[in-house]
């Protein structure tokens, strides 16, 4: 399993599971939407039916991309927190 941390960094694997996660319940809610706008669409056009559900799919991907770019950035925020608390810490304990 640590493979793949040369290969990928951390940041980027931590992001895409988290964004995984959040497309779990934004997808849920889209679904939901979805649902509810093409029963009251039901007499409308297939074709106006099919760009509905066509925006959801695509609001699904917009979703998920977003969620990894926040994910990711706050992956990033993570790691440099973590390497200036080492940093800090070793600094500390030469001056001891």
């Amino acid at each position: 399993m640590r493979q793949i941390y040369q290969i990928i960094p951390a940041e980027i694997i931590e992001a895409f599971g988290w964004a995984l996660f959040h497309s779990l319940w934004q997808g849920a809610i889209i679904a939901i939407i979805l649902g509810i706008l093409l029963l009251i669409l039901n007499r409308f056009s297939s074709k106006t039916r099919y760009l509905v559900a066509y925006f959801a799919l695509s609001l699904l991907l917009v979703s998920f991309v977003a969620s990894f770019s926040v994910s990711y950035r706050h992956a990033q925020e993570k790691t440099e927190l973590k390497q200036k608390f080492i940093y800090s810490c070793g600094k500390d304990q030469k001056q001891n």
